[in-house]
């Protein structure tokens, strides 16, 4: 109450102290001579008034606005002391600090006193708290445990330096980038010091590295963490650099800021423009099938092993038209062809495509043996047949010149009955002309045979083509080529490839 009743009248006083230091020899104010003008002295004189009616804080604005209007150091005393009796001790200091330090020193020591007895309640009501913690962007607030509801934040430096409340109780917060929030509890007591020093604990955040290549080495800020695939890396919250790399890739590297549990990098590498041979692995499948093709981690790739590919392990995918796709994963070694033995399994349409193709390779040989087969049996029953006709009309041709040379030697009258007695009955010539159409039509008899065994011949032959043709394709029908694996491919020759050293040797 001595403290307050000293404030009371020392704002009662304060314009006798603003008329200027000659004033300082009156003991009793003389209210016009405040030494300010306009707004700074309406102010100043409600600011008075609402200290005497203890409206405290509404003193505590107009004394500041005045300040900010007039800049007039003096002033400040009676901010100092608003503060004070507003148990805001920490500006109440800082203005008290700032009068001593601007206002006119007579006017500082004939008030020296009334300095003194604020700045002993300061710190007899109050005590500080300092959070020595060498870390940027440092956060402090701390709030009054209970119904007070004091509350102070400080960032940066002044969250560094000594923070003066009220004595109580307090809930101290502390909070920067990177680092988990810290929580205390401490009672302040007057004139005390309380430090806050224990390391903050740094923030974890979660980041999922993923590469669509395997054995990739994996770096965080250059130091190695494993190799991909790797699980979910605990990191500190803040900016990392990320590197992922493999011999015979391109590196991959960004700059990230990792927050929280859900960070997720895709490194995608590439495959590096050229890989020296001696340093390159390839690939070659140890069973020549046909029409595949290979690929691995996805890029296209000869399936003979004359493409190189990075060294390491892969995912190798083997397709093909009539195959149904089938990945291995693969382990390549530097500067050697790895042959891969892997199954395909055909495709049932595939399969079905095969079996249809045989059985019509099969049924057109059928066809045509069987058309042949009746063609040759037709061909041998005319032949025969023909043969015997082709006989009998020899005979009859000769028999017809035995006939008219016997009769030859006859007289011309006798001719006819000569050659009428040797024919067959029912045959009969009376004239030349008769006797040459006669043996015209025996000679046309022998030629039409002869013609019949001719063509006979030809149908028996072509019949025989036939069932010959028919045996080929039958014979030649596409194997089932799924039934068993293909063939083994053929190992590649040594090939000699320039190296550092000279030369080196592949296969």
């Amino acid at each position: 109450m001595i403290v307050r009743s000293m404030i009371r009248r020392t704002i009662l006083t304060v314009a006798l102290v603003l008329a200027g230091t000659d004033a300082l020899a009156q003991r009793r104010p003389r209210p016009q001579g405040t030494g300010l003008t306009g707004e700074a002295d309406e102010r100043f004189r409600r600011g008075i008034q609402l200290a005497t009616e203890n409206n405290y804080q509404a003193a505590l604005v107009e004394f500041r606005r005045a300040y900010e209007v007039s800049r007039n150091a003096l002033i400040l005393f009676n901010v100092g002391a608003m503060e004070v009796e507003l148990s805001h001790f920490a500006e109440g200091l800082d203005a008290l600090q700032e009068y001593e330090r601007a206002a006119p020193a007579p006017v500082v020591q004939a008030r020296r006193a009334q300095i003194d007895a604020l700045l002993e309640r300061i710190r007899t009501r109050s005590g500080t708290i300092t959070v020595a913690l060498n870390i940027e962007a440092l956060r402090v607030q701390i709030d009054a445990v209970g119904t007070s509801g004091v509350r102070v934040v400080r960032e940066g430096a002044a969250a560094r330096a000594a923070i003066r409340v009220p004595i109580g109780r307090y809930r101290i917060t502390i909070t920067a980038p990177g680092f988990r929030p810290r929580e205390v509890e401490q009672d302040i007591a007057s004139n005390s010091d309380t430090r806050v020093d224990q390391a903050l604990e740094p923030a974890m955040a979660t980041l999922a590295i993923r590469s669509n290549v395997e054995a990739a080495e994996v770096k965080v800020d250059g130091r190695t963490i494993g190799t991909t695939p790797l699980p979910p890396q605990q990191v500190t919250e803040g900016a990392h650099r990320i590197e992922v790399t493999r011999p015979g890739y391109s590196p991959f590297a960004v700059n990230v800021n990792a927050q929280g549990e859900n960070g997720v990098i895709d490194a995608a590498l590439e495959w590096a423009p050229s890989i020296a041979p001696t340093e390159a692995g390839r690939m070659a499948l140890d069973r020549d099938y046909r029409d595949v093709e290979c690929s691995i981690d996805g890029q296209r790739v000869a399936c003979d092993g004359t493409d190189n590919v990075p060294p390491g392990p892969h995912m190798l995918r083997v397709a093909g038209r009539d195959y149904l796709p089938a990945e291995q994963r693969v382990r390549l070694d530097a500067g050697r062809v790895t042959r891969v033995e892997i199954t395909l399994t055909a495709r049932p349409e595939a399969i079905r495509e095969q079996q249809e193709r045989q059985s019509a390779h099969r049924r057109t040989g059928f066809i045509i043996g069987g058309v042949g087969l009746a063609v040759a049996i037709g061909g041998g029953i005319w032949l025969p047949l023909s043969l015997i006709q082709r006989a009998d009309d020899a005979d009859t041709q000769s028999l017809f010149e035995s006939y008219k040379m016997r009769c030859s030697m006859s007289l011309p009258a006798e001719r006819f009955m000569c050659i009428n007695d040797l024919l067959p009955m029912g045959i009969r010539v009376t004239t030349p002309m008769a006797l040459d159409e006669l043996g015209a039509s025996i000679d046309a008899d022998v030629a039409s045979s002869t013609t019949m065994v001719a063509l006979a011949g030809v149908t028996l032959g072509v019949g025989v083509v036939g069932i010959v043709v028919g045996g080929i394709i039958v014979g030649t029908a596409p194997p089932d080529r799924f039934a068993n694996p293909p063939p083994r491919r053929a190992r590649l020759a040594p090939q000699f490839v320039p190296s550092l050293n000279g030369f080196g040797l592949r296969f």
